[in-house]
């Protein structure tokens, strides 16, 4: 009984060391690739709670998508449009929207410090919550912003004098 048992477990270590291992609730990896083909599979694209940290996202059409609670840490979206986009709870700390249009983007609750937001578009989006420590604000458009006086550490953002409000 000992050596069929013994048996058994030996003939299962090597699957179990072939299998990648994921933590529960682990948000999923993914590449621009599958950001791609996820962008124009569905519209408005589902990237809920996904893993698009340091990813080269620049020029992509994320429109309406929902991008809630998704980590966008260190990620490139240079030129991006994600115009009502929903980042929600968002992880966008040290992310580059340089020149992006974030107009009507929902960013309650969403970790923006240190990220650059230069010459980007947030007419109309809602910054509730938002963590902007540190966030670049030179040139940013803020018309009709929501929830601007809930956002948090608005005074620690850089250049936000810089800012167009008007």
């Amino acid at each position: 009984r000992c050596a069929l048992t013994l048996a058994l477990m030996l003939a299962l270590v090597p699957v179990a060391l072939a299998a990648p291992f994921s933590p529960a609730g682990a948000a999923q990896r993914l590449t621009r690739e599958k950001v791609t083909a996820l962008l124009a599979e569905a519209s408005p694209a589902d990237l809920k709670e996904k893993d698009l940290s340091g990813l080269d996202l620049t020029k992509l059409n994320f429109k309406g998508a929902n991008l809630s609670n998704a980590n966008l840490q260190k990620a490139n979206l240079a030129g991006a449009n994600l115009a009502k986009t929903n980042l929600f709870g968002a992880n966008i700390s040290h992310a580059d929207f340089t020149g992006a249009d974030l107009t009507g983007a929902v960013l309650v609750g969403a970790n923006l410090s240190k990220a650059d937001l230069s010459r980007a578009d947030l007419t109309g989006a809602d910054l509730t919550d938002a963590d902007l420590t540190g966030v670049n604000l030179t040139e940013t458009v803020l018309k009709s912003v929501k929830g601007r006086a809930r956002a948090k550490n608005l005074d620690k953002a850089l250049n936000a004098d810089k800012a167009i409000t008007e």
